[in-house]
């Protein structure tokens, strides 16, 4: 039998000078067994760096198709894409076309290796932002 997600409730208060937001966030967010702690703060982390009214998280690692965090218009097609961790660039390339913009934050141990593997290749992708 396979173990179950544990559910975390955060609140984050957000304090945005450079967009003027100022926010108390709630957000109920799922941990899946094979997920770190860490993984699940930096995933906490980019929901407050890219918020928007309608970010919502994803299904995540469970959803291989999906990002982490996302905003959908009302017409079903993804304004905002967030991911987390080091993704392959084809991943990031694939999100650029069927998304308005991309988020990437880039966080883990092998961040050195993927940033000089990847970066160049994803330097063309202007609706992309890489902060890691």
């Amino acid at each position: 039998m396979a173990l179950p997600a544990t559910i975390y409730k955060a609140t984050l208060a957000l304090s945005d000078l450079d967009r003027g937001c100022y926010e108390t966030l709630t957000a109920t967010v799922a941990r899946h067994p094979s997920e770190t702690e860490e993984r699940l703060a930096a995933r906490l982390l980019a929901y407050a760096l890219f918020f928007e009214e309608e970010l919502t998280f994803t299904r995540g690692l469970c959803a291989g198709d999906e990002p982490e965090l996302w905003v959908k218009g009302g017409d079903g097609r993804v304004r905002l894409w967030v991911e987390v961790g080091l993704p392959d660039s084809e991943r990031l390339v694939k999100a650029s076309r069927h998304s308005e913009r991309v988020a990437l934050l880039a966080c883990g141990r092998a961040f050195t290796t993927w940033e000089q593997q990847h970066l160049p290749k994803l330097a063309r992708l202007a609706n992309l932002t890489v902060i890691g």
